[in-house]
């Protein structure tokens, strides 16, 4: 007795036309809904209903298509087998990683507590020294008249003012992390003012050309301290570079709904596009030339960052600098 059950249907013995007939609708149906079970169920029927018939080549047939479209069917599964564990072990890589980074980022901060406190003591025991050397420079001034001696002392306190600088520039860097981070309303307009007499001593600051342009109204509250850190080292480094004729510095503060504006122009000498990626670190200097310690600009990114602030460059050689910051708030 030859028979096919599917979906709890009996064709009745030696009915093949109409067993034919329930299996091609079956392959059929199996296809457009792409249910490759059932067409792979049905395959194997129409084989064992050709090979009762004795229809050998149709029976040969269907087995080829049973036997081909089941391994389809295995290699999917295996494809989805493979790739589910190729995801999984992805996403364990991403884990892992994840933690690695989070261990470095500890041992990182934990090394920057370490080098905070390692500067914090070192430059406050430097103080002392340096103040000291600084006022036999000071005393020289009166006391030696000899003019081949002069310029070596003059070079000797050109030297001990930088050292002072670099040593005020790591207790400033090591305080500001340090500092509780208390709020007032900014006035830019009298900061502003203050940071540019700061630095009249300096021997060019007559010939610079001052523009100030701040917003009216600006309400802004913020850390005093970081506030003036960034716009002191701003207008320090556009002092510091500027050209030697017809200088100028131009400081621009506006403040929007989310954010207040700073920019500080100059038409100094600029900086080469190969070091602007690395002026904010650490005692970098542009050229064995540079006036400054390489730890200026490395504070006023500390600065901004602590204020969740963005900095940044626009320059050419020759030109100007033109840095822009963005405070939230």
């Amino acid at each position: 007795m030859a028979y096919n059950k599917l979906g709890q249907l009996y064709v009745r013995t030696n009915d093949y036309p109409s067993a034919h007939n329930y299996l091609y609708q079956a392959l059929e149906k199996s296809k457009q809904f792409k249910i490759s079970i059932i067409a792979i169920k049905v395959y194997y029927y129409l084989y064992l209903l050709f090979k009762e018939q004795g229809k050998t080549h149709e029976a040969f047939t269907y087995l080829e298509g049973y036997i081909e479209l089941k391994q389809k069917l295995i290699d999917t599964e295996t494809l989805h087998i493979m790739v589910s564990y190729e995801e999984k072990l992805k996403m364990e890589k991403l884990e892992l990683e994840a933690q690695v980074q989070r261990e470095k980022r500890e041992i990182i901060e934990a090394k920057n507590d370490e080098l905070d406190s390692f500067f914090y003591r070192v430059s406050h025991d430097l103080k002392g020294p340096i103040a000291s050397l600084q006022g036999l420079s000071a005393l020289v001034k009166t006391d030696v008249t000899d003019p081949v001696a002069l310029p070596y002392f003059e070079m000797y306190r050109t030297q001990i003012n930088r050292i002072h600088n670099i040593v005020m520039g790591l207790i400033n860097l090591t305080q500001m992390k340090h500092l509780e981070a208390t709020k007032e309303k900014i006035d830019f307009a009298t900061l502003v003012n203050d940071c540019i007499n700061s630095y009249r001593y300096i021997d060019s600051f007559k010939k610079i050309n001052f523009v100030i342009d701040v917003q009216e109204n600006i309400r802004f509250f913020s850390e005093w301290a970081i506030v003036n850190t960034v716009l002191q080292n701003l207008i320090e480094n556009a002092i510091k570079y500027g050209r030697a004729t017809d200088p100028y510095v131009k400081v621009h503060i506006r403040q929007s709904e989310k954010e207040v504006c700073i920019i500080v122009e100059d038409n100094g000498v600029g900086i080469n596009e190969e070091h602007q990626t690395k002026i904010f670190d650490m005692f970098y200097r542009a050229n064995i030339s540079a006036k400054g310690s390489g730890l200026g600009l490395y504070i006023l990114k500390r600065a901004v960052e602590r204020l969740n602030g963005q900095i940044s460059l626009l320059s050419k050689p020759n030109e100007g600098s033109v840095f822009t910051v963005t405070l939230p708030g």
